[in-house]
């Protein structure tokens, strides 16, 4: 697969445009009081609402999504799996919000926990930002794979900070659970832009239920029918910016049609769920597209 070139993850264009828009809807409102423009003062109102909403309160939201799936035909058993991707550890956001989240994931009691990539935003010195993640605890275990943003100054410092904090590495490998009394088979895959994916690992036969992790979602042109029962992602964020009946505002750089940008899809007819993330990059702002824990309640 031909890989695909990041776009700088932060330009001050974008603050630029964020306050040039509030600006411009402060003076909308007041002339459209002025003039008694009513309709116009709301429309503004609404406007100017959504911006501070987008840019405040939604990205500090912590949402779970869940999911069931039957990986086989009669499950014996069924594992809560929880997956978490896109952390983006930065100065934009705060410890507390991470610790937020390591408590909603041990409220749920996971057997199975999974990052999915991109812990840092650009900066391996932010990985403080998330140390709660040490404190997260998984029945079965708990994985991780990189994204493209860890490559961008010192994955081995977040390969470190994850190994320290309890967290295994799958990138390229595949590992055998053996967790309620099942076998579940967990597959990893290198970033697709930064890593060396080894297709290998995805190629190989086998006879037990199958969970692949991904970070992009380019990453499933390489993927065959049948070489995987789940397919978890993440690095779309969901769009991050989405308005009602259109959806995702930024195109997404992928080859892949624009539709598969977060929620349950199908690739082969293997379920994809992709997740909405938990921070930002670009612009620090989401809005209908709140940050996401996912969860998958699987029956092996």
């Amino acid at each position: 697969m031909v890989a695909v070139e990041s776009t700088r993850l932060e330009h001050p264009m974008f603050a630029w445009a964020y306050w040039i828009l509030v600006l411009i809807a402060v003076v909308a409102i007041y002339a459209g009081m002025r003039l008694q423009w009513w309709w116009l003062t709301i429309l503004f109102l609404i406007a100017l609402g959504l911006l501070l909403y987008g840019r405040y309160i939604e990205p500090h939201l912590v949402t779970v999504k869940s999911y069931a799936l039957a990986l086989v035909d009669q499950p014996k058993t069924k594992l809560r799996i929880v997956f978490l991707s896109d952390f983006h550890a930065s100065k934009f956001k705060s410890a507390k919000f991470f610790e937020r989240v390591a408590t909603k994931v041990n409220a749920l009691e996971p057997d199975i926990v999974l990052i999915g990539g991109d812990l840092v935003e650009e900066h391996a010195q932010y990985l403080p930002v998330v140390k709660s993640l040490a404190h997260i605890k998984a029945k079965c275990g708990k994985y991780f794979i990189l994204g493209n943003h860890d490559y961008l100054d010192d994955p081995q410092a977040v390969r470190r900070a994850l190994k320290e904090w309890g967290y295994h590495e799958i990138t390229n490998a595949a590992i055998t659970l053996h967790c309620g009394g099942q076998a579940l088979r967990l597959v990893g895959l290198d970033d697709s832009w930064y890593g060396v994916p080894d297709l290998r690992v995805i190629h190989e036969a086998h006879h037990t239920p199958s969970l692949l992790i991904v970070h992009q979602p380019d990453a499933l042109l390489d993927i065959q029918p049948e070489e995987a029962d789940l397919i978890l992602m993440g690095h779309t964020h969901g769009g991050q910016i989405r308005l009602p009946f259109i959806g995702a505002l930024k195109p997404l750089p992928q080859v892949l049609p624009q539709s598969f940008d977060r929620g349950l899809k199908k690739w082969h007819d293997i379920p994809v769920i992709i997740s909405q993330g938990l921070g930002e990059a670009d612009t620090r702002a989401r809005l209908f597209c709140p940050p996401q824990i996912v969860v998958v309640e699987v029956g092996i």
